[in-house]
């Protein structure tokens, strides 16, 4: 009996045990996972709103340097290039939709209502914004025919106080400091870049003899294009996202296609009525560049301004609408940096203080936006 239990006879059985994740880590995961995504999906957006912004702007400054002419093309031209998106469009529609452990860009979560959503509601939603829309694009293209480029600079500066008004009112925004703090240093940062302002002392030429009529429109422009991103954002979250489940993408290239549709319809029916309709082909003519040169401008600054337009609504329905338009703002400063590589404008030392200050002025926002995603998500 001793001899059976001596060592030689014993056998020891490792067993392993398999170690399952607790709940409350896949969750931490799964927040982690939401979390990473979403921050990728704001880059994004500020990477198109940047790019579109250049495209866009480089382009339609070409047009007016080489004799471009025609108010209401003008602003056309900022809606007009909706069809691009119907593609990706019916691409992200008929793709497969994301797994349960794979949620969208944004999680979405779905409200319990009548599955015969109001199409009235909707439409009344995308004229209202088409309106706006085009408001907003038509002043502007009046504005450019009055006041200076330095004025006009300002003035889209000055824009954030009027989102920073009507995202508070309308969308109910908390204005923390680290907010209130990035919308003064991308204004100033805007104003530090104004054309012909290179050292503090020396005044901008024009800056306060503007045509009024042009003041006016420009002030027109930008509360339309402000209460047009808060509107947007009010569609979002009281009628649009509680109808579907949709990925954010879609939503997004919905919300533009609509709005820019109804907005481009105004804007043609505004050519054809007016004498611009009849003087639309000897401007063709007149371009210094030539026809064919004539319509690539066009429909390359359509892109751009496309390109923009996703990346601003994909800010207003992923953060607000105030850090959609302090991004479209933020990137005057850098289009000194173009003007000086494509049309050899100067490039004085304020001018690279406004980009650093503008930077710092998005860091301000994200930085906030990392302690509200940290204490929310």
């Amino acid at each position: 009996m001793e001899a059976s239990k001596s060592p030689q006879h014993r056998h020891q059985v490792q067993v392993e045990i398999p170690v399952h994740k607790s709940t409350q880590q896949e969750q931490d995961e799964d927040e982690d996972k939401i979390r990473r995504r979403w921050w990728l999906s704001v880059f994004m957006c500020i990477g198109l709103v940047i790019i579109g912004q250049f495209c866009g702007k480089i382009l339609q400054k070409t047009f007016v340097d080489e004799r471009g002419r025609g108010t209401w093309m003008y602003a056309l031209v900022q809606t007009a290039g909706f069809p691009l998106l119907i593609l990706p469009l019916l691409f992200f529609s008929f793709s497969k939709n994301p797994r349960p452990n794979n949620p969208p860009i944004t999680p979405i979560t779905p409200t319990t209502t009548t599955t015969g959503q109001s199409l009235f509601i909707l439409c009344i939603i995308y004229l209202l914004l088409g309106v706006l829309l085009a408001a907003s694009t038509l002043f502007y293209s009046i504005a450019i025919l009055y006041l200076s480029l330095p004025n006009l600079t300002l003035m889209t500066a000055v824009q954030l106080g009027y989102t920073l008004i009507f995202t508070f009112i309308i969308n109910r925004q908390k204005l923390t400091i680290w907010i209130l703090i990035s919308v003064v240093i991308v204004t100033g940062s805007a104003v530090l870049a104004i054309p012909d302002f290179s050292f503090p002392t020396r005044p901008v030429e024009g800056l306060h003899a503007g045509n009024a009529i042009g003041h006016s429109f420009m002030v027109g422009s930008s509360a339309a294009f402000s209460l047009l991103l808060c509107l947007i954002k009010l569609s979002f979250d009281k009628v649009i996202l509680k109808r579907n489940t949709k990925r954010s993408v879609e939503i997004i290239l919905e919300m533009q296609i609509f709005t820019a549709l109804i907005g481009s319809l105004i804007l043609v029916i505004g050519l054809l009525a007016t004498s611009e309709r009849t003087t639309t082909a000897s401007f063709v003519r007149n371009f210094n560049k030539g026809t064919a040169s004539y319509v690539v401008l066009l429909v390359g600054a359509g892109v751009g301004w496309q390109v923009f337009w996703v990346g601003a609504v994909g800010l207003v329905l992923l953060v607000s609408p105030l850090f959609s338009n302090l991004v479209n703002v933020l990137v005057l400063p850098y289009l000194t940096v173009a003007g000086a590589l494509f049309f050899e404008e100067p490039m004085y030392w304020i001018k690279i203080l406004a980009m650093g200050l503008a930077v710092l002025g998005l860091a301000s926002y994200l930085h906030e936006l990392r302690r509200f995603k940290r204490a929310h998500v």
